[in-house]
């Protein structure tokens, strides 16, 4: 069997070639153009219309030895992994009114708050007196609206997500794109 030799000269040609043809094929391409930025903020936000709380869901209740009055608004996109994870925020519409739960009042004539607890499926509204006395009753004239932030994204070194639960309705509509 004859044995084949390659001469340093073949060799050196071989590899300025295959470097040629390299560059020419990484080269040639072209980088498209950089598209137009899109709605900040918007992506994967899930958010509901104003509604009341479920009518037949109110009652009175007790928990931590609190009395209370509790409703549920319907919530079907809130799941463990968001309530784990993500951010809900909710609010709370009377007259033109709005504010953010827990939202604390002098309604009644005694000091009493309207606040939330998320659970898969709804969110528990309640309302309670800071005297731990008869709680001042939810009323069915009051609207709640609210807005599911998915979490566990990580962000990739880009600005870190605003505070939400520190920003207004308006600031946080107008954050994420969300029609008032």
């Amino acid at each position: 069997m004859k044995s084949m030799k390659h001469s340093p000269l073949k060799l050196m040609v071989t590899v300025i070639l295959f470097c040629t043809s390299l560059f020419a094929v990484f080269s040639s391409c072209k980088k498209g153009d950089t598209g137009p930025q899109g709605k900040p903020g918007t992506a994967n936000v899930i958010y509901s219309n104003w509604a009341s709380a479920v009518a037949t869901s109110f009652k009175d209740s007790i928990i931590d030895n609190s009395n209370l009055k509790i409703a549920r608004v319907n919530a079907p996109e809130l799941v463990d992994s968001i309530i784990n994870k993500g951010t809900l925020l909710v609010y709370c519409m009377f007259g033109s009114t709005i504010e953010p739960l827990p939202y604390t009042s002098f309604a009644g004539g005694k000091i009493n708050t309207i606040a939330f607890l998320p659970t898969s499926k709804s969110i528990v509204i309640t309302r309670f007196t800071h005297d731990n006395t008869n709680s001042i009753n939810l009323s069915s004239s009051l609207q709640y609206r609210y807005i599911i932030i998915p979490g566990g994204v990580v962000s990739g070194g880009r600005m870190a997500k605003p505070d939400y639960k520190s920003m207004t309705y308006e600031e946080v509509c107008k954050e994420l794109g969300i029609p008032q």
